[in-house]
């Protein structure tokens, strides 16, 4: 069984951006299939198994604050924080108004997963949308660690070339 976080791996291979945006793809259709679970017995496994190929993801987003924000990391944290506390807020009352635990229907029964779902690509729709700046935001930081990652890559070579000259 192949299991190992990709994120690192596809930025790596693709480039910054390009790696985003693949694993951000990656992400929706690993999501996605929550559509499927009352259908196909495997979709939940599947479903489980794909996001944990994602790990890595909270270190990409992270690393990419960092980039964007510098000095001022701290000051984008605690307001990170306060919105997530935010959003916990708001989701926990509209999970508790669309979960019936007596539904016998399937929609009934996928309605939480599907309010979830949408509000992902929703944010995903925030976040590409060139009017709202984010995406522009976000390849800030991107550049930043590519040019760091490149860095890296040269000094590294130099590194084993002298190995290999001596």
């Amino acid at each position: 069984v192949f299991c190992a976080p990709l994120v690192g791996v596809v930025c790596r291979l693709l480039g910054m951006r390009r790696g985003f945006v693949f694993v951000c793809a990656f992400k929706a259709a690993a999501c996605g299939l929550f559509l499927l679970q009352p259908y196909l017995c495997w979709a939940w496994f599947l479903q489980f198994y794909l996001s944990s190929l994602a790990s890595g993801w909270d270190a990409l987003m992270k690393n990419m604050s960092a980039a964007i924000f510098k000095e001022r990391l701290s000051k984008y944290l605690a307001l990170a924080d306060l919105c997530k506390d935010g959003a916990n807020i708001l989701a926990a009352p509209a999970y508790a108004l669309t979960f019936n635990a007596k539904a016998t229907s399937r929609v009934a029964r996928m309605l939480p997963g599907l309010l979830s779902f949408k509000l992902y690509l929703f944010a995903m729709a925030i976040l590409f949308q060139h009017s709202t700046g984010v995406w522009s935001m976000f390849c800030l930081g991107l550049d930043t660690l590519q040019q760091e990652q490149d860095a890296g890559s040269e000094a590294k070579r130099e590194a084993s070339s002298r190995k290999r000259s001596d």
